[in-house]
C-alpha cells in the first residue's frame, strides 16, 4: 500500500495505536458498527453487549481484506456465538466468509463447535477457552489465503485456505478456497448473552493497488464544477448527469472504491470511458434503493443491461464498498462483499465495439453522490 493510501485510511478511521491497531470499541453509541436483525446490542462500561434476543449480527462499518483482529469476550454457560470474518452483507455469512466460534462450554476433544474453531471448517488443536462468564482473549489473522487464531495465548491453527487435502475433504459450497477474500467483521447473535471488549483491528497493506483519488483535490481527473473534494471524498450535487474521468487510460484491472448517496440519489461507475460518445457504455449502476428488488438500474447492475443477483446496497447516508474486475470482455462486481454480477458483457446485450481500454469514470446522475478511496490494480492481458 502506498503512503498515500495509508494516510487516507487514517483520515477516515480512529487513530491507530503504536502497533497500528484501530479501536472498534463502539462507545458510547455503537459507533463503527451497525446492528443487523434484532436490535439487542448495547454499549456500556467499555463493553459491547448482545442481550441474546432474536437473531442477527453486529456489522463493522468498513470492509476488511487482510487484517489482524484482537478482542476479548465473555459468554454465558452453553451459550453460542461467534465472530464473522470477511462476511458478505447478503448470503450465509459463516459460509461465504468464515466464523471463529465462541461457545460457553469446554469440548474435550475439541470439535468445530469448540471456541476458536473455524465453524464448519476446522477443528482447533485444543479447546483453550476459559469457563463460562470468564474473559477470553483472542487474536485472529487473515493474510491472503492464510488464517490463524490464538486463544488465551495458545495457537489453535495456522491454516492455508488453498490446502488441497482440506478442500478435497469438503463438498462444494463449504470448501475453504471458496471463501471471501474481503468482507465485514461481524459479532453474531445466536440467542445467548455475550460481552465483547478491547476490540481492535490492524488492516494490512493492499498489495499492488494504486490510489487514483488522493482525497485533497482532483489531480489526475478531468473534472469541472459542480464536482469538488470535501472530507477526503469527491462529491457532486447533481441536477443532471455529470462525470469526472481519469486522465489516463486503463485496460484490464481490479477496482476498489467506496461510495455514498443521499436520499433518492443515483450514480454509476463507467469502467472504460471512451471519447466516442457512440461507443457502448459498460457501467455499474449505483442507486439509493436498499431493500428494493434488483433491476437494470439498481445498485450493482450492469446499467440498462444486466440485473444483479441481489440488491446488496446499504441505505442512503452509509458508505458502500464496491469491487469490480474488468478483464477483456469479462467482468465481476461485488457490492458490500457480496458477489452480485459477473460474466461476459456480451451475455447481457449488444456491446459490439466496446473499447478494450478507456478512462475510469465516476458518474453523478442525480442528488449527492460521493466517492472515496478509489484505487486500481492492473491485471495482465487476458490470454
Amino acid at each position: 500500500m502506498s503512503a498515500l493510501l495509508l494516510l487516507l485510511a487514517m483520515a477516515v478511521s480512529p487513530t491507530p495505536d503504536a502497533e497500528g491497531f484501530i479501536p472498534l470499541s463502539g462507545g458510547p453509541d455503537l459507533s463503527g458498527w451497525h446492528a443487523m436483525g434484532a436490535q439487542c446490542w448495547s454499549w456500556h462500561d467499555g463493553m459491547i453487549e448482545c442481550a441474546g434476543q432474536g437473531s442477527g449480527w453486529l456489522r463493522s462499518e468498513e470492509v476488511y481484506g487482510d487484517f489482524t483482529l484482537r478482542y476479548e469476550y465473555q459468554i454465558v454457560k452453553d451459550g453460542n456465538s461467534g465472530v464473522w470474518l470477511r462476511a458478505p452483507l447478503r448470503g450465509r455469512q459463516s459460509a461465504v466468509g468464515m466464523e471463529v466460534q465462541i461457545f460457553g462450554r469446554h469440548f474435550d476433544p475439541p470439535t468445530t463447535d469448540a471456541s476458536g474453531a473455524l465453524y464448519d471448517l476446522l477443528v482447533p488443536s485444543v479447546d483453550a477457552s476459559r469457563g463460562p462468564e470468564e474473559w477470553n482473549e483472542a487474536e485472529v489473522t487473515c493474510i491472503g489465503r492464510r488464517v490463524s487464531t490464538v486463544l488465551n495465548g495458545v495457537r489453535l491453527y495456522d491454516a492455508d485456505l488453498d490446502d488441497p487435502a482440506w478442500n478435497a475433504a469438503l463438498p462444494a459450497g463449504r470448501k475453504p478456497r471458496e471463501r471471501n477474500m474481503r468482507g465485514f467483521i461481524g459479532l453474531t447473535n445466536h440467542g445467548a448473552r455475550v460481552l465483547y471488549r478491547s476490540i481492535r483491528v490492524k488492516p494490512e497493506p493492499e498489495e499492488g493497488f494504486e490510489a487514483l483519488l488522493d482525497g485533497t483535490d482532483l489531480s489526475g481527473w478531468q473534472a469541472a464544477e459542480p464536482w469538488r473534494v470535501e472530507d477526503g471524498a469527491a462529491m457532486c450535487d447533481a441536477t443532471r448527469e455529470t462525470m469526472i474521468a481519469t486522465t489516463r487510460q486503463l485496460a484490464d484491472y481490479d477496482l476498489r472504491l467506496r461510495y455514498r448517496l443521499s436520499k433518492g440519489a443515483k450514480g454509476s461507475v463507467l469502467l472504460r470511458a471512451d471519447d466516442d460518445q457512440k461507443a457502448p457504455r459498460v457501467e455499474i449502476s449505483l442507486a439509493d434503493d436498499a431493500g428494493a428488488q434488483p433491476s437494470v438500474e439498481g445498485s450493482g447492475a450492469l446499467r440498462k443491461a444486466g440485473v444483479p443477483r441481489f440488491n446488496a446496497a446499504l441505505p442512503a447516508g452509509e458508505w458502500n464498498d464496491l469491487e469490480a474486475t474488468y478483464c477483456g470482455e469479462y467482468f465481476q462486481v461485488r457490492l458490500n462483499a457480496t458477489p452480485v454480477l459477473d460474466g461476459s458483457i456480451y451475455w447481457f446485450g449488444s456491446f459490439n465495439g466496446a473499447p478494450l481500454s478507456g478512462r475510469l469514470g465516476l458518474v453523478a446522475v442525480s442528488g449527492r453522490v460521493e466517492f472515496a478511496d478509489v484505487r486500481v490494480r492492473a491485471l495482465p492481458p487476458e490470454e
